[in-house]
């Protein structure tokens, strides 16, 4: 928007001032204050206000606000008739006369017939995106209903303001590269703005992204080895948001992907990835699509249902035109108007189809033979369905263009003149085809032509013969070889394409080949249903020919490599098997190494052991030996987390320590990332918790050197668990404030499951239920449903005496993990509040009869222990209360919790326990320490807590004046809980005062 006073311009879109068409420099708070004044002139603004627009986040004085309104008003005029007037106590307002304009002549979106409405909304959608929120517009519709047109109209208006607008188009499953749409995105971004000057603004996120233009195929090596893809795919996508919004950090940006429902799944995952970027920028986003790809397919469905609940997207279906706009259509295109009765018919037959009521328009004739024929005559003439007029407008062109058109439909829907002379000498004809609006000069290269419409490139291939077809693909795919390397360009994929869809031996064996790298490629692009397409397709054509060991066991682990990312858990384990035993059997140390890696769990398991996993580590470990420093660093680190949940500490943190020396010596980034990550998890241990500041600060150290932002959330997420275990919540919570701030930059879901759980721990311990349940949504959002927020969840629930849902969860827990001692200690509990104490007393017994040892001292030991501190007490377990005081003693001085709960200090829970014991000196000591430590944090859950269980020391001691200090403590512990919704313990504390007959 351009906003006109006096002699001067406010152009919003290039952030400029234009005293007579000259620029004046201001200051960008300046600028933005002066904007927010023009743009509401209308009132007064207060102060108050205008710091929140134009300071939001940051902390600033009443200096900073006046000397912005001192230099705007300089800017703009003299003191004396300044139009920035001073309005007593209410503050600033604009008072001069203002023309808005929008950067185009009036009436210009006319030029679309029926689309003004359409045209409207996109321009203010744009225009809503400058002043710094980046949103999605979605337009869809059927083929030729003028998605395109509009998408164009648009970029017009864009440039003419002063923006930049990137065109891409899509081609799934006919040879176009991973990610190829933004490929094409991010090729225009770099010849805009200069390689020099992006890799010097982007730093190491550069490199991801010129790793991901060439299309290079990498064999398997160790980086490949690496099988955390939701890590690695959200530094690519953050790298790709790094960079467009450092472009319209210039001017703003318009980008439009075109017909995404042909656009790989990977395109669509990072279109769903910017959409719900939170990050002030200057970028429309818009995608076309057809209507009925939303049907067939899901995974765009999803996509489309994830963007449209953004805040800041739209979704715009594109109807026919009704039947005037249609006849000014016709009088646009032909110079005449229909009759009525035919317009009619022309309405009826096209459905006011843009696209198709073009294709008859040409097929209509001049003026004066339309007028010598009858309504019935046009009426039987004009074709059925667009399809019917396409073939009717290819059936005017001599046999030579119609060749033409076969091969180039074949190539795809754009095709270049260069490798089209390998394939056809004489090109003369192709100007026919141009002639008759079949196909088009592309904008970006004069040498390159595409067609017109994607439903003319679909007639034509869908009418070649398929044995002319797969010669046509082989010729193709050979003149492609001839043109150039196949690693540039994303010709890998390509050339899979073309040469699969050949029938010669000599086609099947390249195709083989090629499939295998364009899997790898999609892999490392962390397209795991496109690998898996390519991987199927290598087995296919191994299958129909003689197939070595070796080659069919790098196809099974290409594709249960796919599989498993893609969750398909099952199908997935099978093909790495049977990829082992090949392996195995030809010595095959790198893909017996994949597969083990690909066969174990990536993050920490507590309550599962995969023994066979474990044994197929080991295993691939000595195969390796001391040769293969980065291979062996790699898997050394996975059966570090594989071991996690064995009664095996020392074993476990051993294998980590290894790790991280084997990382060291080969020099690799990332396989330090994940030795370091093991150590981290394999040091969530009672025992273990005090050395996770050191493993934090050589995280710190790697973030620093790589410059990437998620290593120093792994870092702060480790040293915030290791504040809170040393009751240390201010630094943990200047751990949080980071996290949370940079939340917006980490989407990925790993990253952001950490900051879900240090928020939902601060949450609960400071019985904020309302957050921590919009915590444990956020957290279902993301799909990955980890025990931690079950945990939270049966907390919020116990707490807040939802009893049908405390036992419905915690059956569910139970019955997933029947084994694991945290969810039978847990369901024991849950039990107890149903009445069955019997059944909750036989769960119990089955840890305390050996005294609680076999409990493993993992991250959910301690709330292991808390539930059977709470059993201890219910029962009035002596023995087993004595066997708990001993374990939990060593760590009288730390705080208990896991990566989700904190129950406060140990000290109370040895409280609690001596108090069972009869030891009450002992554990007044310890009351003492943990109630001091409950109002240091300021934690009212605690304190609440704290009163309560001190209450039950004093009424079972009696010494005198102890039921004098029970009832203010069970007082206090009322004054607590309701306003906190403690209903648990409002409850039990009502039972305690009825048991003892005391008046509250």
């Amino acid at each position: 928007m351009i906003f006109r006073f006096s002699q001067f311009e406010l152009d919003e879109n290039r952030r400029q001032l234009r005293d007579h068409g000259t620029e004046i420099h201001l200051e960008p708070r300046v600028f933005d204050l002066l904007l927010y004044l023009v743009r509401h002139r209308d009132r007064a603004v207060p102060r108050d206000e205008l710091l929140n627009a134009c300071w939001a986040g940051i902390v600033v004085n009443d200096g900073a606000l006046s000397r912005a309104v001192h230099e705007a008003r300089r800017a703009v005029g003299s003191d004396g008739a300044n139009p920035i007037r001073t309005i007593p106590r209410r503050g600033y307002r604009f008072i001069a006369e203002v023309e808005e304009s929008r950067g185009l002549e009036a009436g210009a979106e006319t030029q679309l017939i029926g689309r003004s409405e359409v045209v409207q909304r996109l321009v203010h959608k744009f225009e809503d995106s400058v002043s710094g929120q980046s949103a999605v517009a979605l337009l869809e519709g059927p083929p030729g209903i003028g998605k395109t047109a509009c998408a164009e109209f648009l970029g017009k208006f864009v440039r003419a303001n002063g923006g930049c607008v990137l065109y891409a188009g899509c081609r799934h499953g006919e040879g176009a590269p991973v990610l190829w749409p933004w490929i094409q995105v991010l090729r225009g971004a770099i010849r805009n703005t200069g390689t020099a000057t992006l890799r010097n603004e982007l730093g190491p996120a550069y490199e991801l992204i010129s790793d991901l233009l060439p299309g290079k195929a990498e064999p398997i090596s160790p980086k490949s080895l690496e099988t955390n893809p939701e890590r690695n795919q959200f530094l690519l996508f953050d790298a790709v948001s790094q960079l467009l919004s450092t472009s319209s950090s210039r001017s703003p940006l318009l980008v439009v992907l075109e017909d995404i429902h042909d656009a790989d799944e990977s395109s669509l995952e990072l279109l769903e990835f910017l959409a719900r970027d939170r990050t002030q920028r200057r970028i429309l986003l818009v995608a076309t699509f057809r209507s009925e790809s939303v049907d067939s397919s899901s995974f765009l469905r999803n996509t489309v249902t994830q963007i449209e609940r953004q805040p800041a997207s739209v979704r715009i279906r594109l109807e026919g035109l009704d039947h005037s706009q249609l006849q000014e259509l016709v009088q646009q295109s032909a110079g005449f108007n229909l009759p009525t009765e035919l317009l009619g018919v022309f309405h009826e037959r096209t459905g006011g189809n843009p696209f198709f009521a073009g294709a008859l328009i040409r097929l209509l004739g001049p003026r004066d033979e339309l007028e010598t024929k009858s309504l019935e005559e046009l009426r039987t003439g004009l074709p059925d369905t667009v399809k019917d007029a396409i073939r009717s407008r290819l059936s005017q062109l001599p046999g030579d263009a119609q060749t033409i058109l076969e091969i180039g439909s074949v190539v795809g829907p754009e095709f270049g003149l260069d490798l089209m002379q390998h394939l056809c000498p004489d090109l003369d004809p192709l100007k026919n085809a141009e002639d008759a609006g079949l196909v088009d000069r592309s904008a970006e290269n004069p040498r390159d032509y595409q067609f017109s419409h994607g439903l003319i490139r679909e007639v034509i291939y869908d009418q070649i013969p398929p044995s002319r077809r797969s010669g046509l693909h082989e010729q193709v795919g050979t003149a492609i070889e001839d043109a150039g390397p196949s690693d540039e360009d994303g010709n890998t994929e390509a050339l899979a394409h073309h040469f699969f869809e050949s029938v010669s031996a000599g086609g099947r064996a390249k195709a083989f080949g090629y499939a295998m790298r364009a899997g790898s490629i999609a892999l490392r692009h962390f397209a795991p249903r496109d690998a898996t397409v390519h991987y199927e397709r290598a087995l296919r054509l191994l299958e129909s020919g003689a197939a070595s060991r070796g080659d069919l066991c790098a196809v099974l682990v290409g594709l249960g490599r796919a599989e498993r990312w893609n969750g398909q858990l099952q199908e997935s384990r099978q093909r790495l098997l049977k990829a082992i035993e090949l392996a195995r059997s030809d010595n095959q140390v790198e893909l017996f190494a994949q597969a083990a890696l690909d066969l174990s769990p990536s993050s920490v398991e507590v309550m599962r052991v995969d023994e066979q996993a474990i044994q197929l580590l080991q295993e691939a470990i000595s195969l390796c030996g001391n040769t293969r420093p980065a291979l062996r660093g790699a898997l050394l680190a996975r059966l570090a987390i594989a071991t996690y949940a064995l009664n095996d500490e020392e074993g476990c943190c051993a294998l980590a320590d290894h790790s991280l020396e084997s990382a060291l010596e080969s020099g690799s980034n990332e396989i330090i990332t994940h030795a370091l990550d093991a150590m981290y998890q394999s040091r969530l241990r009672p025992s273990r918790i005090h050395e996770l500041p050191d493993v934090a600060q050589r995280m710190f150290s790697l973030a620093s050197n790589l410059g990437q932002i998620g290593y120093e959330l792994t870092a702060r997420s480790c040293r915030f668990v290791a504040s809170m275990s040393k009751g240390d919540v201010a630094g943990a919570k200047d751990d949080l404030r980071w996290m949370t701030e940079h939340e917006p930059e980490l989407q990925m879901p790993l990253f952001r499951w950490m900051i879900f759980a240090a928020r939902g721990m601060i949450a609960l311990l400071e019985a904020r239920w309302d957050d921590a349940a919009e915590n444990i949504q956020a957290c279902s959002d993301l799909e990955d449903p980890t025990e931690n927020y079950v945990l939270q969840k049966l907390y919020i629930q116990y707490q807040t005496q939802e009893y049908s849902e405390l036992s419905s969860v915690a059956s569910e827990t139970f019955n997933r993990y029947p084994d694991y001692p945290l969810a039978k200690l847990g369901a024991s509990v849950a039990i107890v509040q149903s009445g069955n104490q019997d059944a909750a007393h036989r769960l119990y017994d089955e840890y305390a009869k050996d005294g609680f040892v076999s409990l493993i001292q993992d991250r959910a030991w301690d709330h292991a222990m808390g539930f059977a501190t709470t059993l201890a007490e219910t029962f009035d377990d002596k023995a087993g209360a004595d066997a708990l005081f001993d374990l939990l003693y060593p760590h009288r001085n730390r705080y208990a919790l896991n990566v989700a709960l904190c129950l406060g200090p140990i000290s109370t829970l040895l409280a609690r326990l001596s108090v069972v014991r009869e030891q009450f000196d002992e554990a007044e000591r310890y009351f003492e320490h943990g109630m001091s430590e409950a109002a240091r944090i300021e934690s009212p859950l605690l304190v609440a807590y704290g009163n309560y269980f001190y209450s039950g020391l004093l009424l079972r001691r009696k010494a005198h004046g102890d039921e004098g200090k029970a009832i203010n403590a069970l007082r206090e512990t009322l004054r607590l809980s309701e306003p906190f919704r403690l209903r648990y313990l409002t409850r039990e504390v009502h039972s305690r005062a009825s048991q003892h007959q005391i008046s509250l």
